[in-house]
C-alpha cells in the first residue's frame, strides 16, 4: 500500500481504511492493556463476531441507507415461494394426476386370446381408436400385436414417475405444467445475493426498528439532518515527533487514523453505538469503564481538528437498545471527561512509538502488584 498523507478521503472504502498502517482508537485500547496484547492483535486480528456484525448493518442502514439494500438482503424464507416444491412426492402425485387424464399403453405380449380379450375390452369401453371392421377373432396373433401397436401410436400413454426431483419438474414442465423447484429458488438467489451479508428475518426487523427509533429521537434526528458518513481520517501525531541526534531531523510522529461515523458541516462528531443499556447511568458506566468511549471522543476529536483546522465543538453518541422498546440516548462528551480521553490517547501513543522505536513489547508487570478498590493506586511489592 502506498504511503497515506494526512488528511480527510471522504469515498475511502472500509477494507482499504482498516489495512492502512496508521495508530487507530482499537490500537490505542489494545496498547493500553499492554504492548504485548497490542502484537498479539496486530498479528492475528479478531474475526468480526455477530455482534460487530449487527452493528455494522445497523450503522449503514441509519447513516448511508443507499447503501444497505446493496450490502444487505433479508434471508430467503420458504413463504417466499409459495409455490415452490421441495418434496418429490408431491412431483409424483402431479405426474399421477396427468396419468388419470392419459390413456395407457397397451400390453402387446402375451397369447392370443390374451391379446384379443384386451381390445376386446378396450373396443367395449370405447377406447379402441383403431377401426377393427371384422372383428378380431379370425386374426393372427401378429396381427392382433400390429393392431395393438397401432393404437399405442395413438395413445400418450402414462408418464414414469420415477427419477430425481428435477427429472421428474422437467417431464412436467414438457408436458404444460408450469413446476418451480425449491432447490432452483435458492441456487438463483445465492447466485444473486452471494455478495450481499444475508440477515435473518429477526435481524432485519431489529436494524429496522432500531433505525425508526433513532430517526424518530428529535435530538438524534438533528445530529444527523446534514454531515457525512465513514470519511476516513489520517494524520500525524506532533507529541510522538522526536529529534534525532545523529542526522538532526525530526522524526515524524506517529501516523493516526480515525473514522468518524458521522461527521456534520460544523465539525461535530456524532457516533452511533448499539447498547445493551442506552440509559444514561448504563451507558456512561460502559462507555468509561469496558469501552473507553472518552479515549475515542479524543483520538477522533485530535484527527478531525489536525485535518480540517478546526476545532470540534463536541463529540456525542447515539445510543440505541437492541431490543424493545428500542431506547435511544444522546449523549455528549463533557470537556473534562474529554480532557481524561485526551491524556489516556496521549499515553498510549506514547507508549507505541516507545515500543515501536526499542522493538519490545512487554506485557503486565513482572513484580508482584497488590491489588485494592478500584480507583485508589496500587503499588509493587
Amino acid at each position: 500500500m502506498e504511503a497515506i498523507e494526512p488528511g480527510i478521503y471522504p469515498d475511502m472504502p472500509a477494507a482499504e481504511y482498516h489495512a492502512a498502517p496508521a495508530a487507530s482508537k482499537s490500537d490505542l485500547d489494545k496498547i493500553a492493556r499492554s504492548p504485548a496484547h497490542y502484537r498479539a492483535y496486530k498479528e492475528n486480528p479478531p474475526e468480526q463476531t455477530k455482534a460487530m456484525a449487527l452493528g455494522t448493518a445497523f450503522h449503514t442502514l441509519v447513516l448511508e441507507p443507499e447503501k444497505f439494500s446493496g450490502d444487505y438482503c433479508l434471508a430467503l424464507r420458504r413463504q417466499d415461494v409459495p409455490e415452490a416444491i421441495e418434496d418429490r412426492d408431491q412431483l409424483v402425485a402431479m405426474v399421477q394426476e396427468l396419468n388419470a387424464s392419459r390413456l395407457p399403453k397397451l400390453p402387446a405380449s402375451g397369447s392370443k386370446p390374451d391379446l384379443i380379450a384386451r381390445i376386446e375390452a378396450e373396443i367395449d369401453a370405447g377406447r379402441f381408436s383403431v377401426c377393427v371392421p371384422d372383428g378380431v377373432d379370425g386374426l393372427r396373433a401378429s396381427e392382433l400385436k400390429a393392431l395393438i401397436a397401432a393404437e399405442n401410436e395413438r395413445r400418450p400413454g402414462h408418464l414414469p414417475t420415477g427419477g430425481s426431483r428435477h427429472e421428474l419438474a422437467d417431464l412436467l414442465r414438457q408436458n404444460g405444467v408450469d413446476v418451480v423447484l425449491w432447490s432452483d429458488v435458492r441456487e438463483q438467489w445465492e447466485a444473486a445475493n452471494g455478495h450481499r451479508t444475508v440477515l435473518t428475518p429477526d435481524e432485519w426487523d431489529m436494524v429496522h426498528r432500531m433505525r425508526d427509533a433513532v430517526m424518530a429521537h428529535p435530538a438524534a434526528a438533528a445530529l444527523l439532518s446534514a454531515g457525512k458518513a465513514e470519511q476516513s481520517v489520517f494524520w500525524r501525531d506532533d507529541a510522538t515527533a522526536e529529534f534525532d541526534p545523529q542526522t538532526g531531523e525530526v522524526r515524524e510522529g506517529l501516523l493516526c487514523k480515525c473514522r468518524p461515523d458521522w461527521l456534520r458541516p460544523d465539525n461535530i462528531i456524532v457516533d452511533l453505538k448499539r447498547a445493551i443499556d442506552a440509559s444514561p447511568e448504563g451507558f456512561q458506566r460502559r462507555a468509561y469503564y469496558q469501552y473507553r468511549y472518552h479515549v475515542q471522543a479524543a483520538h477522533y476529536s485530535n484527527g478531525v481538528e489536525a485535518a480540517t483546522g478546526r476545532p470540534v465543538p463536541a463529540f456525542v453518541f447515539i445510543a440505541c437498545e437492541p431490543e424493545p422498546p428500542y431506547a435511544v440516548g444522546v449523549y455528549q462528551v463533557s470537556a473534562e471527561l474529554m480532557a481524561e480521553g485526551r491524556q489516556a490517547a496521549e499515553t498510549d501513543l506514547a507508549t507505541l512509538a516507545a515500543c515501536q522505536r526499542i522493538g519490545k513489547w512487554p506485557g503486565y508487570p513482572q513484580q508482584i502488584v497488590e491489588i485494592t478498590v478500584p480507583g485508589r493506586a496500587s503499588k509493587t511489592l
